[in-house]
Order: C-alpha cells, then sequence, then structure tokens
C-alpha cells in the first residue's frame, strides 16, 4: 500500500449498465464480438454475463426502480488474455467492423478499441496479462495513460480558456467557447459552464469549438450529456467547428448524427431554431 491508502474492500465492478436505444442490438454486439453470454431478458433489459463475478446490463432510457436513469457512457474497457484479444480482433475484422489495434502500449500491454452500435467507444485490454499489469495487476494502472479510440495527441500541453457570454439577447442564446485541448483534465471546466448556464435557465447554448486543438471521450460525454438534458427541457444545443481532425472525431463516433455542427457561430446560431433534426 502508499499512502496510508486503507486495504481495498472491492474486487472490481459487479454491475455495468449501459443506456441503449436498441438494447437488442447492443447485445448482438457484445454477444457476437466478445463472446458474453446473455443471463437474462428482461422486460425492460438485458443482463450479460462478463467473467465470473460481473454483468453488463443494456437498458432503455427511462427511470428504473430505484429511481435513477442509464448514463451516458462513451469509454470502458473489458479486461482479456492475450490470445482472446486477437481472437476479438479476428472477427470484428471477419465482419468488417471498424476497429483500431491491437495497440501495443510502453508496458508491453494491449488494447484494442472499436465502438459498439450505440457509439461507446470500447476497450479490451490485456493489461493484467502483459507487461507491468500482470506483475502489479491494479497497482499499474495510475501509471499508464489511458488512450482513446482517437488518435494520441502531442504529449506537451497545450494552453486552455473557456469563456461564456450571451451572444443573441432577443433569442436568450449563451455561447460557451473554449480554446486549447479538451480532455480528462480539462472537460470538467466545461461541463461546469454548461452545468451552470443550464441550471441558470439557460436553454439555448452554442459550444464553440473554433480555436479548440483536441478533445478526447472525456469531452464527448460531457456534451452528450449536455445535449441530453437540454432536449429534455425543449432546449438546444449547437456546435461550431472547422477543425477537420475534430470533425473526424464525431464521424468516427456516431455523433455528428446527434450534435448540431456548423462552421460559424451564426450558422450555429440559427441552427437552433431548426431543431435536432438540421444536424
Amino acid at each position: 500500500m502508499s499512502d496510508g491508502a486503507r486495504p481495498s474492500l472491492v474486487r472490481g465492478f459487479a454491475e455495468l449498465t449501459l443506456e441503449s436505444r436498441d438494447p437488442a442490438a447492443l447485445e448482438r454486439f457484445y454477444r457476437d464480438f466478445l463472446g458474453l453470454a446473455v443471463l437474462a431478458r428482461e422486460d425492460d433489459r438485458v443482463w450479460l454475463a462478463v467473467g465470473e463475478r460481473a454483468r453488463l446490463g443494456l437498458w432503455p432510457p427511462g427511470r428504473k426502480e430505484y429511481g435513477d436513469e442509464g448514463g451516458s457512457h462513451v469509454h470502458f474497457a473489458f479486461s482479456a488474455a492475450p490470445g482472446d484479444l486477437d481472437a476479438i480482433a479476428e472477427r470484428l475484422h471477419a465482419a468488417a467492423h471498424d476497429h483500431r489495434g491491437p495497440v501495443e502500449h510502453e508496458g508491453g500491454d494491449r488494447s484494442l478499441y472499436v465502438e459498439d452500435p450505440e457509439g461507446n467507444v470500447v476497450e479490451i485490454w490485456d493489461v493484467f496479462e502483459r507487461g507491468a499489469g500482470a506483475r502489479e495487476r491494479a497497482a499499474h494502472l495510475p501509471t499508464r495513460n489511458t488512450p482513446s479510440l482517437i488518435p494520441f495527441k502531442d504529449p506537451m500541453p497545450a494552453e486552455f480558456s473557456l469563456s461564456s457570454e450571451q451572444v443573441d439577447d432577443e433569442r436568450d442564446v449563451v455561447a460557451v467557447a473554449v480554446a486549447g485541448e479538451i480532455d480528462l483534465f480539462t472537460a470538467p471546466e466545461l461541463k461546469a459552464a454548461l452545468t451552470e448556464a443550464v441550471e441558470n435557465g439557460r436553454t439555448r447554448i452554442v459550444v464553440d469549438l473554433s480555436e479548440t486543438t483536441f478533445l478526447d471521450s472525456t469531452a464527448l460525454g460531457v456534451l452528450i450529456g449536455a445535449v441530453k438534458r437540454l432536449r429534455s427541457n425543449d432546449g438546444a444545443l449547437s456546435i461550431v467547428n472547422r477543425d477537420a481532425t475534430i470533425a473526424k472525431t464525431f464521424e468516427i463516433t456516431g455523433l455528428d448524427q446527434i450534435f448540431t455542427i456548423r462552421p460559424t457561430r451564426e450558422e450555429a446560431i440559427a441552427a437552433l431554431d431548426a431543431g435536432p433534426a438540421a444536424a
């Protein structure tokens, strides 16, 4: 143990639940490519076995028995043995399903990245079977940078700034502009700005990425959460982007079909009146 930490009282995840517009299609993906066995099919959910101690739940949007709702997940990782990692890659290749990897990391472990039918970025990782992870187990995880489906970026940090302003008094439109990189460390600032706007009653928001140089899956999760919250209140969000790399990120995750994206702020403001169908 380090830093005076107490012994862990948990063995890992027992359950992970994904909100799904089409649980049957998502079930086929995890069953056919990852070989997960179906534990049960209930009226409003499907359960699949993940190893011996965990299950994956797939359920449609809406409140459940404990009053909670499914979240918007864009990345998570399954643990796999090296041979199984290659077998999954072969299945994906045979089905012509886009994927990346296996990619070998600095410590010798490898990852395979693929998007499921809901656009969740899924990692299959042999971290506990190769290299330092096999020796150190969970203690290795904090020292290893989590990669994403998005191409690796320059490790040099970039300047980051965020501003929020009212840009159309008549239509009560707020613009949140971000300069620099939106990643694991800076995405919380974007989330805070969007949350504050919504809690202040703003229902028409433009996220201006004109000066954004990079965004990762954390940033995508923030944007998805904001869109869902606004649409549940009859609001709208549009995005300004002209960067080809960022545009590709939206495309490969399928989020260009969810977000309203325009090349200029003026067009993004106008698109707020058109609704989601204009995305």
